[in-house]
């Protein structure tokens, strides 16, 4: 069954791709899109390597206190690429896969939240959802970063 978490996220899939495929996409300029997807890229790759080096801390750590601040480094940094991002001029071609990467670093600094918290004062439900909604965030995250990649 599926959580309120997961859900939403499968709802924020659902509604970009109505919008993908069933409005009249204008063209966006080939300049245009080319440097938009290369920003997207960039953070999106620099979100992979903030996850990695997230996973080497908790792996490396055992200390709640340590994993906490290694969680709220990560929630930091991702903050300031999102708003990289979200700053970014978009190609209307583009905007609704730019919402979906959008929603899902929002749920990704959302979880990153949750388990920063959950460390901080030992609450393991908090852990796991931020864990559950971290994955599922970063499976959609990858799935946009393949598609971008591929029009790169």
């Amino acid at each position: 069954m599926l959580d309120q978490a997961q859900l939403r996220t499968l709802g924020a899939w659902w509604r970009a791709f109505v919008r993908l495929t069933g409005g009249t996409q204008a063209e966006a300029s080939e300049e245009a899109r080319r440097g938009y997807l290369q920003l997207a890229l960039d953070v999106v790759a620099r979100v992979d390597d903030l996850h990695s080096h997230w996973r080497a801390e908790v792996e490396e750590q055992r200390q709640h206190e340590r994993i906490a601040n290694a969680a709220a480094v990560y929630h930091w940094r991702l903050h300031l690429l999102r708003e990289r991002l979200r700053l970014a001029p978009v190609p209307p071609a583009l905007q609704g896969w730019h919402r979906v990467l959008l929603a899902s670093l929002d749920d990704a600094h959302r979880a990153l939240r949750l388990i920063t918290n959950g460390y901080r004062y030992s609450h393991v439900g908090r852990i796991c959802e931020g864990e559950l909604l971290l994955d599922a965030a970063r499976v959609q995250t990858a799935a946009v970063r393949d598609m971008f990649a591929a029009q790169a």
